[in-house]
């Protein structure tokens, strides 16, 4: 009988040991969440550079994230902290040896470089001034006494 209890003593101790030891590689959620704050590093590191945005006015958030191989697309939300506007611009980054870089190239179907038009939206609204450049110079104004 003791035989018996310590074969089954034995075999629960070999069983907990096994699990504590199973899956010691990274798990795909930690590789993932590496990926995130790499991609957010190097994204801040990005604008920083540009010096286009006030970063110490803005809250900038990654909205979506979508990585598949040594490719990431971003879509990245800009708010002010006053909480007066927001913009919302999608990035392309990719892995390099090892680094994530942004990827600067502007889509031909974007009104401006970096910001994402309405999904659908092809002409601008009614009553926005024209985009392209004038061909003709307008007449100084002209002073009256």
């Amino acid at each position: 009988m003791i035989r018996r209890w310590g074969f089954l003593a034995l075999l629960i101790l070999l069983l907990i040991a096994g699990a504590c030891t199973r899956n010691t590689s990274p798990t795909p959620t930690t590789a993932a969440g590496d990926d995130r704050q790499a991609i957010e590093a190097a994204l801040m590191k990005y604008l920083g550079e540009r010096g286009t945005i006030n970063l110490a006015a803005m809250n900038v958030t990654i909205e979506d994230l979508k990585i598949a191989g040594d490719r990431a697309d971003a879509q990245v939300m800009f708010r002010t902290k006053q909480g007066e506007g927001e913009m919302r611009i999608a990035y392309v980054l990719l892995r390099q040896q090892g680094m994530w870089t942004v990827q600067a190239q502007p889509r031909a179907d974007m009104p401006h470089p970096g910001i994402a038009a309405p999904q659908g939206a092809t002409e601008m609204p009614a009553g926005h001034p024209p985009v392209s450049t004038p061909t003709q110079t307008p007449p100084s104004p002209t002073r009256k006494p």
